[in-house]
Order: structure tokens, then sequence, then C-alpha cells
């Protein structure tokens, strides 16, 4: 859509968006750790030696999930 956009090939004031992306990093209560996230921030520098794991909500039920049920 930005393409169009830019190109003035869309009426600006009917754009909307239907899709979106979310990341969400969950660490320890009791981590220290402060990031910000932005383009190119440092995701291996932060991770150090741990893991990194993905899910999608809809397919992998959180604690929060469980309690509104």
């Amino acid at each position: 859509m930005d393409y169009l956009q830019t190109r003035n090939l869309i009426q600006r004031d009917t754009r909307r968006d239907v899709l979106g992306n979310r990341l969400v990093l969950i660490a320890p209560a009791d981590s220290k750790i402060e990031v910000k996230i932005a383009p190119r921030f440092p995701l291996a520098k932060v991770l150090g030696t741990g893991r990194l794991a993905t899910g999608d909500p809809d397919s992998v039920p959180s604690a929060a999930t469980h309690e509104r049920l």
C-alpha cells in the first residue's frame, strides 16, 4: 500500500490497515534487561546465550488465554 500511495495510485482517505504485526518479548520477572523494540534493535545481543521461542497466540495458548476462559 505504501508503494501505491507514494505514486498517488490510491485515494488516501480510503486507505485502511486490515493486517498488522506485533512482536512481544517476555523475560523473567527478575530480569534487568531493558530494550526498545525498533528497526535493527540488537536482538541477538539481548538474547546472549539465551533462547528465542516464537508462537502464534491462536495456536499456542498462554496463561493469559487460560485465565480468560
